[in-house]
């Protein structure tokens, strides 16, 4: 899969999970990461710094199922980019 095929399924998977807590928007990159393999890093923006772990975690849980049922095996990492009041066009890679 490529990154942008790999950010449409999170990003809905993302703002279903952390909408409520300002989900902006994500960004995706490939990888290798510091042993050689090949990653898939996901950037999820929100606006509320109290976006709880389990939403985070679930997230990472749903998002790496649903590569893996279209054929992704690379290890997806996940982090977050709280954005406090500001707000991201959504255009904005």
């Amino acid at each position: 899969m490529n990154d942008n095929d790999i950010e449409q399924i999170a990003s809905r998977i993302l703002r279903d999970n952390l909408g409520a807590f300002g989900f902006q928007g994500s960004e995706v990159r490939s990888e290798i990461d510091f042993d050689g393999s090949p990653v898939v890093r996901i950037k999820a923006r929100y606006t509320d710094a109290n976006a709880p772990t389990k939403a985070i975690s679930k997230s990472m849980h749903e998002i790496r199922t649903a590569l893996l049922r279209e054929g992704e095996q690379r290890f997806v990492l996940l982090e977050g980019e709280y954005l406090g009041d500001q707000q991201i066009d959504e255009d904005v890679n």
